[in-house]
């Protein structure tokens, strides 16, 4: 598996967004669904990498730089058929190596509050990431949790 900063102009991660989005819509409200749609991820402020095994998109993360010193993970998602093989673990791990070499001093993210998010909130609480409240312009609501990991 190979993971690389994807400018997403060759539209081989739309599907995986696609389905990633829908996925959201299903579980929460539309008014708790922050996930980017893919021409929201064409942002200076956003890196953005796929993972690709034998040319296929098997997953994706994206890091938002909210200041000089803080980010956000703004995606991580694995297709559904490649789940539990430590693909997530590698994204995430290249977003963490990424937000270290650029100096930031906390990384948060939001995610969901339904059971189908307890995967990756193990995984975010695995690598330090703790809960906290909301940040930036989010607002508290029954269906999103909140991490935070100093880095």
């Amino acid at each position: 598996m190979q993971i690389a900063r994807d400018d997403l102009s060759d539209g081989a991660v739309a599907k995986l967004l696609s389905d990633h989005l829908d996925q959201m819509f299903e579980l929460s409200p539309a008014s708790d669904v922050h996930a980017l749609r893919p021409q929201e991820l064409v942002d200076p402020r956003i890196s953005f990498w796929s993972a690709r095994c034998e040319h296929r998109v098997v997953g994706c993360c994206a890091l938002k730089s909210l200041s000089n010193s803080v980010g956000e993970i703004k995606a991580m998602k694995v297709r559904g058929d490649c789940l539990r093989r430590g693909i997530a673990q590698r994204l995430l791990t290249t977003i963490l190596e990424d937000a270290r070499k650029r100096g930031f001093t906390k990384l948060y993210l939001e995610t969901g509050n339904s059971s189908a998010f307890d995967p990756a909130i193990m995984l975010y609480r695995k690598h330090g990431f703790r809960e906290c409240g909301p940040f930036g312009s989010y607002k508290r609501t029954s269906f999103s949790r909140f991490f935070l990991l100093e880095l």
